[in-house]
């Protein structure tokens, strides 16, 4: 619409089609109009504006049989049936305002309200003529498509709404007929017309239909409200009636009192006339209808175009926008299986809507960038590459889909099974690829013989992803890419691969299982290498068993095979691979090139076999130097250990007694050792092999020197066999006591204890009770070990005080005793000095002054901060903090905290005070600091009030040092006051006074120095000197002499015998 002037602002009335548009001096309302189109008798009819509309001609050129007559078709049909190219329109202006339009196949009729226009037109050949124009108030109107049968003229006519009623008119606008409503059915609203049937909705939302064929229109069945039972279903917004005139398919917006007055409905709706009943399909949250259409010949096939509003987000900073997204839905509708989606798609962007659908092609108008419409046409799913079949073959095909989308299978293979073509079935399994179709591609393959196919389509049908079923259909006809496609779509990288291998496309192949099938990687290798191997390419198929890593095998017997064996030595010396070299080796070997073969086990590190060969020629030196090679190079090396046995039983084999007890020993074999040594006498090499043996080899041989009398021998090697009892049997026995000594350390719970009571024995004889009391210990004898440690002040260590308390009783048991025994303990550590040790056991016994006694003398300071603050003791705490105090506590921050702390703990007051006051005194004394010295004062004040203890002394200092601090804050402000109060301080000098007499003179020195009076300066320094002073804690030694050269004086040296003097108030 065109608005003159600047717009200012824009207002729109949802859901009633209204916007007003303001500008600087006017306010105009604009009426949405929705521009019509339908495709009606094989013509497309669009509006393309309020004065222009186009048409075109959608009807193909067929043979008598229904095939298209590809003769009579220019280059740009053809494109544009195959949906390759668009159909321009035969556009007409208009002489009146548009405000609908309908057609037949010859015949356009246009009205404004006021006017109307009717045209005669030729759709194939693209002209168009006036008919008629006449003035009519009609607010909508159709034209009949059928002639009248009663008359010899082909003659239309117009049904017409006006004023409430039905107006039937011939093309001039001559009223013949009227078709009453009455009050209760509503003025008339909407039309539809398709063959002989005429439907009707009105204004009170009620259905009325007739059958238009002959002179007088016949009602059809009585008027139906839009409602089931006695809820309405909403308001209808658009009608439209199917050939036969059995269902009249409706858009609806909700009812006037529902939620969401006004807005259209999700659902589209279809009452059959034969059953008197609507049914309806949900098109899903966010979806609704906008338009619809009837096939042309088929009653009962249906489309619809609806759109999606989806929110999306261009980018995180921008708020989300709603889109439109325009789709077209085909539906099968019958009394007993109601509406069923029969299959769907996505509207280009460039497409603006649905016209109408004329099997096999839906036809939809486009709008080019230079504002141009078109008609472009699109093959249904199921006719994708047929095309171009016959009209019985299309109906079959289209009786198909509709029993195939009710499930009903047994129904759609009977309407298909007289299609004897096979290229019609192969297009079919095509489309099938297309459209995805599994079940439909099985029917497809058993028609085309194609037994293979339909069993690896089976077999397909365990896949999970539809995707991955439908590309093994497409695999077996030959659409490679298609597979591919679909493969890559459902991530299915594995089956992508067997297809590459299959159709031997070997590179995409290792590229897919490098990149996405890493677990199939090495079975690709394999397969084209075997491929290769059958093509001749001998080079290459070892290169992709080699990445297969199963060249040891397949290279080995690819050669042999080919009879290649001077090249297969090549290979494997040159892969210098020990798998090869062995097998290659054996092959040598077994034909009796045993030099050659040496070699190869060398270079196998084969050691056993290369040992073998040795001792086949009796190379006895050789043999041995391969076992010593070998095992210097790795002890480990299984081969290496083999080569030293083998050859050990070779030397036993010749009677090579020493040779083979040396190789067996190099192979680890002591049993072969002990057991030749033995065979052979050679008792003095026998006890360090046996040594080395297995346990039962070395009780045995232990067995063997203790029947043989060699008690030494048998001693030791029953020692370090396990039976320290039969050890220690035998050394009593044979009195061997310095083996009885050694043996002592090792035993443990499991001797007989009446033999570890003897063996303490033994060694308390022999004054030996650190070994004695470990002995009772072992014996679990408590009280004895406990006795022989007082008696004999035995040193207890870490372990054998654990040892001990876990011998004693627990504490439920006899909680005495046991502390009893834990005291002795700690006595004799403390007398030992073991003073941590000590702590514990103490602590242990419950003890705790006796365990704080025990740490303060160790000194340990960090054990002793530690052990306070985990016994939580006011005692302890207070021993703790009085034995910090002799530590120096002035130079360490942490010690001094801690002091603080646990004085605070115990809640030790008076003592906490003492320390503060103590403090003071080092900030006096050492630092000369008296800001610190009054803060702790104050704060020793405070304690000893919590103390309840007398702070009269305490105050006096408090006041004689806070008047010395608060002279010293007033020396450049009021030096009056200052001197007074310092020479006042001097006078009252005591030797236990809180304020240094020394460092009030030297307060007052260091004044006078600072404003040049020399002689004063002088008086004061000699007023120290008198009281015996000493002068270097207090002045610096230049100052003093500078005072000294102005006064002309000769500076004295200082006794060390002067004092200092305190100031008590």
């Amino acid at each position: 619409a065109k608005i003159d002037g600047k717009i200012s602002d824009l207002q729109w009335a949802p859901n009633h089609g209204l916007l007003n548009v303001s500008t600087d001096n006017t306010c105009s309302i604009l009426i949405e109009h929705i521009l019509q189109r339908q495709v009606r008798d094989g013509v497309a009819l669009v509006q393309i504006s309020n004065r222009r509309l186009g048409f075109a001609n959608v009807v193909r050129k067929r043979k008598p049989d229904g095939v298209a007559d590809l003769d009579l078709e220019s280059p740009v049909m053809q494109a544009f049936w195959s949906g390759e190219q668009y159909q321009g329109l035969t556009e007409i202006n208009t002489g009146v305002m548009i405000k609908g339009c309908h057609n037949t196949a010859s015949k356009i009729v246009v009205w404004s309200g006021r006017a109307a226009e009717v045209y005669d037109i030729s759709a194939e050949e693209g002209r168009c003529s006036v008919h008629s124009k006449f003035d009519t108030n009609a607010t909508n109107m159709v034209i009949s498509s059928v002639t009248d049968r009663d008359s010899a003229s082909d003659a239309a006519y117009l049904f017409m709404a006006v004023e409430g009623r039905v107006e039937v008119a011939n093309l001039q606008g001559t009223v013949t007929k009227t078709l009453a409503f009455g009050e209760a059915e509503g003025v008339p609203l909407l039309f539809d017309a398709s063959g002989s049937f005429l439907a009707v909705s009105t204004s009170k939302n009620v259905l009325r239909m007739w059958n238009i064929l002959g002179r007088e229109p016949k009602p059809q069945g009585n008027p139906r409200r839009f409602e089931e039972g006695d809820s309405p279903l909403g308001e209808i917004s658009d009608i439209r009636v199917n050939r036969d005139g059995s269902r009249i398919s409706i858009l609806a917006r909700h009812a006037e009192r529902s939620d969401g007055h006004g807005m259209p409905q999700k659902k589209l709706y279809v009452y059959d006339v034969e059953t008197d009943s609507f049914m309806s399909h949900d098109f899903g949250p966010r979806h609704y209808p906008v338009s619809h259409a009837w096939e042309d010949a088929d009653a009962r096939l249906l489309g619809c175009e609806t759109r999606q509003l989806i929110e999306i987000k261009a980018n995180p900073n921008e708020l989300y926008q709603k889109i439109a997204r325009a789709e077209v839905v085909t539906l099968f509708a019958t009394s007993d299986n109601g509406l069923r989606k029969q299959d769907s798609f996505t509207l280009a962007d460039d497409i603006q809507g649905l016209l109408g659908l004329t099997v096999p092609n839906i036809f939809m108008c486009t709008m080019e960038r230079e504002g141009k419409v078109k008609v472009s046409a699109r093959l249904m799913r199921d006719f994708v590459g047929m095309d171009q079949v016959n009209l019985e073959t299309r109906k079959a095909l289209l009786e198909f889909s509709f029993h195939l989308t009710n499930g009903n299978m047994d129904e759609a293979y009977r309407a298909v099974k007289l299609i004897k073509s096979k290229s019609v079935w192969e297009n079919m399994a095509h489309m099938c690829v297309k459209t995805q179709r599994l079940d439909v591609a099985e029917v497809c393959l058993s028609n085309m013989g194609h037994a293979r196919g339909a069993m690896a389509v089976r077999e397909a049908k365990k896949e999970p992803e539809p995707e991955a079923r439908i590309a093994m259909v497409a695999l077996q006809l030959g659409l490679v890419d298609d597979a591919e496609r679909l493969y890559l779509q459902c991530g299915r990288y594995d089956l992508l691969n067997i297809m590459y291998q299959a159709v031997g496309m070997w590179d995409k192949a290792v590229d897919v299982a490098t990149k996405k099938d890493r677990i199939h990687l090495k079975t690709t290798h394999f397969n084209r290498a075997k491929f290769l191997e059958q093509q001749g390419d001998i080079a290459g198929a070892i290169q992709f068993y080699e990445s297969a890593e199963a060249h040891r095998v397949e290279v080995p017997r690819m050669l042999y095979q080919m009879r290649e064996i001077p090249e297969l030595e090549k290979y494997v010396q040159r892969q210098s691979d020990k798998k090869l070299s062995t097998w290659w080796a054996q092959s040598l070997e077994s034909n009796g090139k045993l030099d050659n073969a040496a070699f190869f086990y060398q270079q196998a590190e084969d050691w056993l076999s290369l040992v073998r060969i040795c001792c086949f020629k009796e190379a006895w030196p050789k043999a041995e130097e391969v076992v010593t090679s070998a095992l210097a190079a790795n002890p480990d090396a299984p081969s290496a250990v083999s080569a030293a046995y083998f050859l050990a039983t070779q030397y036993e084999n010749a009677d090579m007694v020493g040779e083979a007890i040396q190789m067996y020993s190099k192979a680890g074999r002591f049993y072969h050792c002990v057991r030749l040594a033995r065979a052979a006498g050679m008792d003095k090499d026998l006890v360090p092999l046996a040594l080395q043996a297995p346990t039962k080899v070395m009780l045995d041989t232990a067995r063997y020197f203790e029947n043989k009398h060699m008690y030494d021998q048998a001693v030791q090697l029953y020692q370090k066999g396990g039976n320290s009892s039969r050890a220690l049997e035998l050394c009593f026995s044979a009195k061997l006591f310095d083996n009885l000594r050694s043996i002592a350390d090792d035993l443990g719970e499991n001797t007989d204890p009446a033999l570890l009571a003897k063996v303490g024995d033994f060694f308390m004889s022999h004054q030996q009770y650190d070994k004695s009391v470990q002995i009772y210990i072992t014996g679990k004898q408590l009280k004895k070990a406990m006795e022989q440690c007082e008696k004999h002040n035995v040193a207890i260590t870490e372990t054998m005080a654990e040892k001990l308390t876990e011998l004693l009783p627990a504490k439920d048991e006899d909680e005495a005793g046991r502390n009893d025994m834990l005291r002795r303990m700690a006595e004799l550590c403390v007398k030992q000095q073991n003073y941590h040790l000590a702590t514990k056991k103490y602590t242990q016994a419950g003890m705790k002054d006796k365990a704080m006694d025990s740490l303060l003398k160790s000194g340990d300071t960090e054990k002793i901060i530690f052990f306070a603050g985990v016994l939580r003791s006011k005692e302890i705490y207070t021993r703790a903090a009085n034995y910090l105090q002799t530590l120096s506590w002035h130079t360490d921050a942490e010690i001094m905290k801690k002091i603080i702390e646990f004085y605070t703990k115990a809640k030790a007051y008076q003592q906490l005070a003492l320390f503060y006051d103590a403090c003071s005194q080092v900030e006096i004394d050492e630092y000369r600091d008296y800001d610190k010295a009054l803060g702790a004062l104050n704060e020793s004040r405070k304690f000893l009030l919590k103390a309840e203890k007398d702070t009269s002394a305490l105050d006096q200092r408090i006041r004689m040092v806070k008047v010395f601090v608060q002279a010293k804050s007033v020396v450049k402000s009021d030096p009056d006051e200052f001197l007074k109060v310092c020479f006042s301080l001097v006078d009252q000098a005591q030797s236990d006074s809180a304020v240094q007499v020394g460092d009030v003179f030297a307060l007052l020195v260091e004044y006078f120095y600072s404003v040049q009076d020399y002689r004063q300066a002088y008086a004061q320094i000699e007023k120290m000197r008198a009281k015996r002073i000493v002068l270097g804690p207090y002045l610096e030694q230049g100052m003093v002499q500078d005072i000294y050269r102005h006064m002309g004086v000769q500076v004295q040296q200082e006794d060390d015998d002067g004092v200092d003097e305190d100031i008590d108030g």
